[in-house]
């Protein structure tokens, strides 16, 4: 995954809410989060030694910039090229996973961020909690 700043949240996207982003092609996903000085954009695919224009931007902005424009339209009117200069600056990160010898004990059972990885979206690890603990009622 990538992470791009924005001084504020895209147009089309609501400013209040985390919105998930469904590229039109490729395998990379977008999640806008608001954050308190604009928003932040979390990038995510399926591999890092992808040759994918958006996690992986070649010396030349300008196929990422056209891979971002084309792929999430609801980011019109944000900044495509500081975007793509924010992403060739990064190294791609990866998410991480939990791995227990045992998620329960004597009635006791890991919820949330215990017992998932998250990405550190807004909320991530409470609701898993909440969907684990209604899964376990």
């Amino acid at each position: 995954f990538k992470v791009c700043r924005l001084p504020n949240a895209p147009p089309k996207v609501d400013p209040t809410s985390v919105a998930l982003l469904l590229p039109k092609a490729g395998s990379v996903t977008a999640f806008v989060e608001p954050t308190a000085d604009g928003s932040c954009i979390l990038f995510a695919g399926r591999s890092e030694t992808d040759d994918d224009p958006v996690l992986n931007p070649s010396s030349n902005l300008t196929a990422t910039v056209e891979a971002l424009e084309t792929r999430f339209p609801l980011l019109e009117g944000c900044d495509f090229q500081d975007m793509a200069k924010q992403l060739s600056t990064q190294k791609g990160g990866a998410a991480s996973s939990v791995k227990c010898n045992v998620y329960h004990c004597e009635g006791t059972a890991l919820v949330g961020d215990a017992a998932h990885a998250t990405g550190g979206v807004s909320g991530q690890g409470v609701n898993s909690a909440l969907l684990d603990s209604k899964a376990l009622a």
